[in-house]
């Protein structure tokens, strides 16, 4: 077992899988989280297999000011012929699952009797913003892109969710809420922002699934002053 900096690069593309690994089965459209230090990490090289790393780590609640406490997690980065997702396993407070259930409940049974299919674009829009009845699809969008990027990453991609360029409701067939979501993500590393269409099912009781996701090949431009669109502009 090695012993690695926690400023390591190494380190924080690790850290960065395991936040995007609890993000997708942990976050809701209400609270999200981000990790806060990295407190050590060690590296088993396993030969024939690939690279593990231990994590030790504090995780934040980002709706709140309360830390969620100290977390491990181990993440298996694969050597294969065939690249496969990174192996994750992760410890997990759920406290802000609890503290966030009224609120869920109550904006899915509010978009159940709308009227109208919700779309929007452009979250946040050219200036950073994020309209706050616009914020739950921006998460949603950002949980289902943790999905894609815990996929999509190596030992040598740092993924984050640039923007949500646009969504669509679909007709709901059963209890779930179906969207279709095209997000920009970019690779910190090599500094390439790419474009990803989602199909994505939510649902309080049974959160974010990701039914398929795939490379997007339009191309969508983002415009710089792009300001944050929604069809109807309020759920009210």
């Amino acid at each position: 077992m090695k012993e690695l900096n926690p400023s390591y690069y190494e380190t924080t593309r690790a850290a960065q899988v395991a936040l995007h690994y609890t993000n997708y089965q942990h976050a809701s459209l209400f609270s999200h989280f981000s990790y806060g230090t990295v407190k050590s990490c060690s590296l088993e090289e396993l030969p024939g297999v690939g690279n593990k790393y231990h994590l030790v780590f504090t995780e934040d609640k980002t709706s709140s000011e309360d830390v969620m406490g100290i977390h491990t997690a181990q993440i298996l980065f694969s050597h294969t012929e065939t690249r496969t997702a990174p192996q994750v396993n992760c410890t997990y407070n759920d406290t802000a699952k609890a503290n966030t259930a009224d609120d869920e409940h109550a904006f899915y049974e509010h978009m159940r009797k709308q009227g109208k299919l919700v779309d929007g674009k452009y979250i946040p829009d050219g200036h950073g913003n994020i309209p706050a009845e616009m914020k739950p699809f921006w998460l949603l969008g950002r949980i289902a892109s943790s999905y894609v990027m815990w996929q999509e990453s190596s030992e040598s991609t740092l993924y984050n969710m640039a923007t949500v360029l646009s969504f669509q409701q679909l007709r709901p067939e059963d209890d779930f809420l179906d969207f279709e979501y095209v997000v920009l993500l970019h690779d910190m590393v090599s500094q390439e922002i790419t474009q990803w269409s989602m199909h994505v099912r939510w649902n309080p009781t049974q959160g974010v699934k990701v039914l398929n996701y795939a490379r997007d090949p339009r191309n969508i431009p983002f415009p710089g002053t792009a300001k944050a669109t929604m069809s109807p502009a309020s759920l009210s």
